[in-house]
């Protein structure tokens, strides 16, 4: 073989050596597994005391609350889980569902609320559907049913609904068991959970769920704790939608002074959580509602208790009372009308409960509202960062109030 012969097989060799290595490259990239590291923004829930999430959501302080959620911060350290948390079984918002039928409700679950409940935050849907007074009405006569745990109607009623109803035990609560009301579409129509058997004569409601940090959280930790009937949560941002609702009043929770928005459940009448609070909350039954807001003013107490007026009763009284007691480390203040007092004193639709409590004013959202007489049905928590953040003691004293 000649010199230059020798020199080209040389070549050949070579480049058939990288033809080799390139393919076995590619072979590899295919089969390698993808990476476990976690992305930005994901969420990871090991337990049921503390829930990471990551970017993408800024904590700007507002005038009468936070419009956006920053990562969950621990629930607190005066509570300790009640056992292991077990993953949760149930379908996340992500997979779309299908229609109910009356075979598949409800659907039995095992889990954590404070788990699920971070995944409904995390999916919500990006606006709210704005229902029908039809189907407000017909929504009342479901909330009813399920309040008195009559199951089998509440299915026959979900037919055709993207809604599913589970059966969900929830292992950190000595494995007590509740009924999960999810939207598995889109409607923002919000999550409602419900204790079965005796219950305390106390609904809570987060009705500015993704919007006031770690309400929703505090919501399901308190009705655990105090055995009330229900938990109401919203079920998108309170700035989500663009367009604004009926109730008269101006705020700069969504950027700019403007109205309140109607994907603000706490300042809309015409929502499906007004509709709950409705069926929930009656003269009849004596039921008190009692919804937690933020607030991040100077003005404004860690606690500030109200009952939608400035003119308070003897259960806004005594949940101050009690809160001060409890929540030594914070400040705690009642909306009477004293001067310097925090400006927000919870007046909205919730607050007017079918006129037993308050003036006829519809829906007591077009002005303030004045206590004629009657027992309270409606109290508001304004809390700031740091109560919501260690709502321990706030717990323990809706708890003392309402056994």
């Amino acid at each position: 073989m000649s010199p230059k012969q020798r020199v080209i097989l040389i070549i050949l060799s070579i480049i058939a050596l990288g033809m080799i290595g390139a393919a076995a490259w590619a072979v590899n990239e295919t089969l390698r597994p993808p990476s476990t590291a976690t992305p930005a923004g994901s969420c990871i829930t090991p337990d049921e005391t503390t829930v990471f999430c990551g970017p993408g959501r800024t904590n700007t302080p507002q005038a009468d609350g936070e419009a956006t959620l920053p990562a969950l911060a621990p629930i607190g350290p005066d509570l300790e889980p009640q056992g292991a948390e077990a993953p949760t079984i149930t379908p996340t918002a992500t997979q779309p569902a299908p229609a109910l039928s009356a075979a598949a409700c409800p659907i039995t679950a095992t889990g954590g609320l404070i788990t699920e409940m971070s995944a409904i935050l995390q999916t919500m849907p990006s606006v709210m559907q704005i229902p029908s007074q039809a189907q407000m009405t017909a929504w009342e006569t479901l909330i009813k049913a399920l309040a008195n745990g009559e199951v089998a109607q509440a299915c026959e009623l979900l037919i055709g609904l993207s809604y599913q109803l589970y059966l969900f035990t929830d292992t950190p609560a000595q494995g007590e068991t509740f009924l999960l009301l999810k939207d598995g579409g889109k409607t923002g129509w919000g999550t409602y959970i419900f204790r079965q058997g005796e219950a305390a004569a106390l609904v809570i409601e987060a009705p500015h769920a993704a919007s006031d940090w770690n309400t929703e959280m505090e919501g399901v930790e308190m009705l655990r704790q105090t055995k009330a009937r229900a938990l109401l949560v919203a079920g998108t941002p309170r700035c989500a939608n663009p367009g604004y609702s009926s109730c008269t009043g101006q705020t700069i929770v969504c950027g700019a002074l403007e109205g309140y928005r109607e994907s603000d459940v706490a300042h809309n009448p015409q929502t499906m959580f007004q509709a709950a609070h409705r069926a929930l909350v009656t003269c009849e039954n004596k039921m008190v509602a009692l919804q937690l807001h933020g607030n991040s003013l100077e003005s404004c107490k860690d606690l500030f208790v109200s009952n939608g007026t400035i003119y308070p009763g003897k259960l806004a009284q005594h949940l101050a009372e009690t809160l001060a007691a409890a929540c030594s480390d914070f400040a705690v203040d009642l909306a009477d009308g004293e001067d310097s007092e925090c400006a927000f004193t919870g007046g909205g639709p919730q607050s007017y409960t079918n006129g037993c409590s308050l003036t006829p004013i519809p829906d007591g959202c077009q002005t303030f509202v004045t206590r004629l007489k009657g027992a309270e049905q409606f109290l508001s928590l304004e809390q700031s960062s740091a109560a919501r953040k260690r709502f321990g003691c706030v717990i323990h004293a809706v708890a003392e109030v309402f056994r």
